[in-house]
């Protein structure tokens, strides 16, 4: 599989083969391949055709920063597949070396109520490293969650958070309690259209390293992690 340059594009045999295959099962067996049956993206893109499909350059990834399938509990030398699903994903172009402002920025209105995942060039992976600080990358993610804000107008659109059931233990919705002046919802009711509030995500913010390193280039999205299997046992 491809993990070097177009890592997620149609260059590598294995990884559009894979892909596609994905593709015409999700379609087929999913009972989602008719539009306007029981496909109802209004205006569609690629990835209909050909899912994401992508290897991980383990042999460039930073210092104390393990693979993915290590981080679910694999061990390194295992071939090991990993599953997602999700809403978006965006191409964002490139990183600065001296700030994560773009990472953030994309994650303040996404992934309140989704999944989180981000592919980073290499390249992007040994600024955060040696740049940044960050150890590792459940450090990095860690700091995602806890960092990332979002607009207000955004969190008091979010499905759940007006009404009931949503508000922890009491039973009632962060609009309720703001109602009642519990904190911090009530401040936050107060702020203008367009302030930041710092609403911590439930959701991990998965991370992959992969790329030809010709660009400090990131992707990312709401994708959600399902789950991984081992493929040794096939060989």
């Amino acid at each position: 599989m491809n993990m070097g340059i177009g890592a997620l594009g149609p260059f590598n045999h294995a990884s559009a083969t894979i892909g596609r295959a994905w593709t015409l099962m999700s379609k087929n067996l999913g009972n989602g391949g008719v539009p306007g049956q029981n496909y109802m993206g209004s205006q569609g893109q690629g990835h209909s055709y050909n899912n994401l499909c992508l290897a991980e350059k383990e042999e460039r990834l930073p210092p104390g920063w393990n693979p993915f399938h290590v981080q679910k509990g694999f061990k390194p030398q295992e071939s090991v597949v990993s599953l997602f699903n999700g809403w978006s994903w965006s191409n964002m172009g490139g990183f600065e070396s001296s700030k994560d402002i773009t990472i953030r920025k994309f994650f303040t209105n996404n992934t309140q109520c989704c999944g989180a995942t981000i592919v980073l060039d290499p390249l992007v992976s040994d600024m955060l490293q040696q740049n940044l600080g960050y150890k590792s990358k459940e450090e990095f993610s860690q700091y995602l969650r806890d960092n990332v804000n979002m607009r207000v107008e955004d969190f008091w659109g979010v499905p759940g958070v007006t009404g009931g059931g949503r508000g922890g233990g009491s039973g009632e919705s962060p609009l309720e309690q703001a109602k009642k002046g519990v904190e911090p919802y009530a401040s936050w009711l107060k702020l203008p259209e367009g302030a930041e509030i710092p609403v911590p995500r439930k959701v991990a913010v998965n991370i992959i390293v992969t790329g030809g390193e010709t660009n400090a280039y990131w992707q990312g999205g709401t994708l959600r992690y399902l789950a991984s299997g081992s493929v040794d046992k096939w060989r």
